[in-house]
């Protein structure tokens, strides 16, 4: 089908047939057949979209639903909002915040504009409460639902200006009346003259003050975070007294972040992301009560974020890039009864979570599966795509120029490194030659050796690996099977000759040069006229084919990597070992290891000539230095209207925690702004177990329905033996075992003199007696696993077991200590 190559336009594709195989339209009669490999890329055809005039529209409405429990909500909305217009221009004002009259007088007028347009209205009592609450808050101002509402307004006009993206068709509602308060008076809505009278106009002035006295827990405080505390600080959450927002983030701010986190300047560069964001967010609002850590949310902080910290919160927010993180925090929101606001965003993707205590299911019931690695063999030997020649490129720097320098300096500053070494069997040949050739083989005098090797390695990574390639699998080898080798994703690659008149060869050979200097502390150069001079004089050896084996699977690759470990590997090994202890005398004083980071220019450099002359060999299309960036440093793409979205519908939910809405109120969202798709859910309530009771006075029939937001808290000072019992009376349970962790405290069927010994001591006493260690200072309670028998003889499903220490226990553990929100 070589015509292919002289079509001008698109050929359109009718179908795909796998992965790696489609069909083609009107070319079967006209082309030749096909016979195997060529290379396609993808050209997305415009689409051409009409839309009504306003006009049109009004009177023939089309909607972008979002809710599917708010099916009939935006044919009501549209009648309630036009209605808002015709109020206005008979009134010369709008509708008075929370005034019950001028509520019914635009549910009159509501209902006059439906009948004008002609929009059905089949639940009348709804579209009446849906028109009052349209009155009610049409003078107020709320930050976060501007937020929303505000990025996909942005997007929309993004798609306007580039093209890029399908624009909505043609209407969307968005209603949060859950948020409105019950039974209020129009005095609660009347306005102070302060900066929160936009929003006690849509809440009330009840619901603003415990507004003020939140006292949160932001974790993160990157795009989203960001986003937060700037929604925080209009809002005027812990902005009064008793407030508090503790705000933590280990990161500093880099160069990338200032395109997608906006409380950051140019200036902030290098500083503490968390302190600047609670800084700039003072600046917005200087009532904010915000604090500012640097800590990492994890077991090694506990003694900081400890139990008596947790208690005191009354929520939880989370703005964090990473799946591990996000548990642990979920974890302990469960542990200590805390509301949880959880969002995230992938691009014009966006998604949020609200986790309610009692009623919804925690963030870890449910996860997405795990991100999918590139295969090594994919990575090593038949990259397809541009972001397998960085990863590999990214893997080569590191091995380069951070592994083996690192290597060297264990190997002469660390004692018994060798030894350590002949216990990594399938690394230590790989290690050692690394090291060897750093301090024996290939180590610099001066620049024009490190030049001198980065010829060398130019013709290594991408002349002679790729013939040796070649070599094992010719461009016509077939499989076992009697199918082509090089098809599907496997390309056959071509040898790269070395051109000094190529930029992107000496861009190669000038980085990765002044690179190697660096390791050694010797003066760099950017002067290409001198290092083609050099080049002159490079002695480059010609290729001599192998027999070795390449690796076609993660199976074969593994089998390679144990057959590398045999008795020429150790016989290798001790010649590297033998002239490395030779060298030891003469080794460099300091060897420097360089940390690969996508924020400085010369490492990126670096990177992206690597994966750009690999992609060369493999004809793959080749990534300037800003995409090798985003690619190489996995810079997730976070988009401020995105993110203003996301960040603004958590804030909503908050607003209905404040009252303690029921489960039906709560919204989850899925988003995807480029579709646009927006898919509003209520969360999943929290599974539950039946627990039986004994019978009650009468004789009925008990039982506990219990979720993991349930705990049997026992209060102390109680023994052993007392908590036994407290089985047996509540709930008519043998406890036949119970364990701290790991260590038995009590069992059924323990040394009977042990037993008695520890029935009679208080928990908290056996505890320490177990674990040969005091309880933390801080510790509030402690969890044990109690192993209950019913009555039947079956083991009893309960939930988790929380003895709460008294303050005398508590003073003889050390206090109470760690980091109280006072």
């Amino acid at each position: 089908m070589e015509e292919l190559t002289d079509t001008a336009e698109p050929v359109k594709v009718v179908k795909s047939t796998g992965p790696y195989n489609f069909q083609i339209e009107g070319v079967e009669k006209t082309f030749n057949d096909y016979v195997s490999g060529g290379w396609v890329k993808e050209v997305k055809q415009p689409r051409t979209m009409k839309f009504k005039s306003l006009r049109d529209s009004l009177r023939e409405p089309v909607f972008a639903f979002s809710d599917f429990g708010k099916m009939d909500n935006s044919t009501y909305l549209h009648a309630a909002f036009m209605a808002v217009d015709r109020f206005a221009v008979n009134k010369k004002r709008m509708p008075r915040a929370g005034n019950s009259t001028d509520a019914e007088e635009l549910v009159g007028l509501a209902k006059a504009m439906a009948a004008e347009l002609g929009l059905e209205i089949g639940d009348a009592e709804k579209f009446a409460n849906l028109a009052r609450a349209v009155s009610r808050c049409a003078v107020g101002q709320l930050g976060p639902v501007a937020a929303a509402i505000g990025g996909i307004a942005a997007q929309e006009a993004l798609k306007a200006c580039s093209g890029k993206f399908t624009p909505l068709e043609q209407w969307m509602y968005l209603d949060f009346a859950e948020i409105l308060p019950d039974d209020a008076d129009e005095a609660d809505f009347a306005p102070a003259g302060n900066r929160y009278d936009g929003q006690v106009a849509v809440i009330g002035r009840k619901l603003q003050e415990a507004t003020l006295s939140q006292r949160y827990f932001l974790v993160g405080a990157g795009a989203i975070g960001c986003e937060m505390l700037k929604n925080w600080a209009m809002m005027g959450l812990a902005c009064g007294e008793g407030g508090r927002v503790v705000c933590t983030d280990m990161d500093n701010i880099e160069k990338s972040n200032l395109s997608r986190q906006f409380l950051f300047r140019p200036d902030d560069i290098g500083k503490a992301k968390s302190a600047c964001a609670v800084a700039a967010t003072k600046h917005m609002n200087p009532g904010f009560r915000g604090e500012a850590m640097e800590l990492r949310v994890g077991a090694d902080t506990e003694d900081t974020f400890n139990e008596l910290f947790w208690d005191e919160l009354t929520g939880v927010c989370t703005a964090l890039d990473n799946v591990e993180a996000r548990l642990y925090v979920d974890a302990h929101c469960v542990q200590s009864k805390k509301p949880l606001l959880e969002s995230g965003t992938l691009g014009t993707k966006g998604n949020t979570q609200v986790v309610v205590p009692h009623k919804t299911e925690n963030y870890g019931a449910s996860q997405d599966p795990p991100e999918k690695g590139i295969p090594i063999c994919t990575l090593k030997n038949f990259p397809n795509k541009i972001e397998h020649t960085l990863q590999w490129a990214r893997d080569w720097f590191e091995g380069v120029f951070h592994n083996a320098p690192g290597s060297a300096a264990d190997f002469l500053n660390k004692e018994g490194y060798l030894e350590a070494l002949e216990k990594q069997l399938n690394t230590r040949v790989i290690t050692l030659e690394s090291i060897h050739d750093l301090l024996c083989a290939s180590r610099p005098k001066d620049l024009a050796d490190c030049v001198k090797w980065a010829r060398l390695s130019f013709e290594k990574l991408f002349n002679h690996d790729i013939k040796q390639m070649l070599t094992t699998f010719p461009v016509d080898h077939v499989t076992s099977e009697g199918t082509p080798f090089w098809s599907g994703p496997k390309r056959a690659p071509t040898p790269a000759t070395f051109n000094p008149e190529d930029p992107l060869h000496m861009t190669f050979i000038v980085s990765v040069a002044n690179m190697r200097a660096n390791v050694f502390g010797l003066p760099t150069s950017d002067d290409v006229g001198w290092v083609k001079s050099v080049l002159a004089g490079v002695a480059v050896p010609e290729f001599v084919a192998k027999g070795t084996k390449i690796a076609t699977t993660e199976e074969e690759a593994k089998k390679l990597a144990e057959e590398a470990a045999g008795d020429e590997a150790d016989a290798r090994a001790e010649r590297y070992i033998k002239d490395l202890e030779a060298a030891r005398s003469d080794a460099p004083a300091t060897l420097a290891t360089i940390d690969f980071d996508k924020d400085i220019d010369t490492h990126m450099t670096v990177v992206t000539a690597v994966s750009n002359l690999r992609a060369r060999n493999y004809r793959i299309e080749e990534a300037d230095k800003h995409e090798s960036r985003r690619i190489a440093g996995k810079i997730i793409p976070a988009i401020a209207t995105t993110t203003a979205m996301v960040a603004g519908l958590v804030c909503i939910e908050f607003y209905k925690l404040l009252q303690d809405r029921p489960l039906e109120a709560f919204r989850n969202c899925y988003a995807n702004l480029a579709l646009p798709q927006f898919v509003f859910s209520e969360p999943m309530p929290c599974p539950t177990n039946e627990l039986k009771l004994p019978d009650g006075p009468d004789g009925e029939a008990r039982s506990w329905n219990w979720s993991l937001w349930d705990t049997i808290d026992i209060e102390g000072p109680k023994t052993l033996q007392e908590v036994i019992d407290h089985f047996e009376t509540a709930y008519g349970l043998e406890a036949n075992m119970v364990t701290y962790g790991p260590k038995m405290m009590y069992s059924a069927f323990m040394n009977p003199a042990k037993q008695a010994k520890r029935l009679a001591m208080s928990l908290p006493e056996v505890v320490q007696e177990v674990t040969h260690e005091p309880i933390a200072p801080g510790v509030t309670f402690v969890e044990v696993l109690v192993l209950c028998i019913d009555s039947d003889g079956e083991e009893a499903d309960i939930p988790a077991v929380r003895y709460r220490l008294s303050a005398e226990e508590r003073a003889a553990a050390g206090g109470a200590g760690g980091a109280a929100m006072d």
